[in-house]
């Protein structure tokens, strides 16, 4: 059940002990940034920015020692690589359908350049059965008249 601002500083002893306007509040949805709380070694809220902003510590399991690093959380940094995946997946997508375009017509040039050539070679031998009959009949003619 959601509670007002005023009800919380009425509940819980630690905001009872403030002054409500020196207090800023973060609102999550429920369960939001849950498996981050899981999993985190440390929080804060960032508030340099225009909208305060949670920020995680995660342990090192390789370096426990370390001091914390603060971050943004997991779940956003995933969400973001997610978008940025499917982003990429599209432009390689959008490059192959271009190659394919590209190749598709170079094909379809390929095929209409050997059909040209193989028009152009039947009307050389057509050309070249009528040179054939000519030289028949000119050979014909010189024959008769010797």
């Amino acid at each position: 059940m959601e509670t007002t601002q005023e009800q919380d500083f009425e509940n819980y002893r630690e905001l009872s002990e403030r002054v409500p306007e020196t207090v800023g509040v973060l609102r999550l949805e429920f369960k939001q940034f849950a498996e981050d709380f899981a999993a985190m070694n440390g929080y804060r809220v960032d508030v340099s920015g225009d909208e305060p902003q949670l920020l995680f510590s995660y342990p090192d399991p390789e370096n426990p020692e370390d001091p914390p690093f603060y971050q943004a959380p997991l779940s956003v940094q995933v969400a973001a690589l997610q978008a940025e995946s499917v982003q990429t997946m599209l432009a390689v997508a959008e490059v192959y359908e271009t190659a394919t375009a590209a190749d598709a017509a170079r094909e379809e040039e390929a095929v209409n350049t050997m059909l040209g050539l193989a028009e152009a070679y039947d009307v050389i031998m057509q050309q070249q059965a009528v040179i054939d009959d000519l030289t028949a009949r000119v050979a014909a003619l010189e024959g008769g008249e010797s």
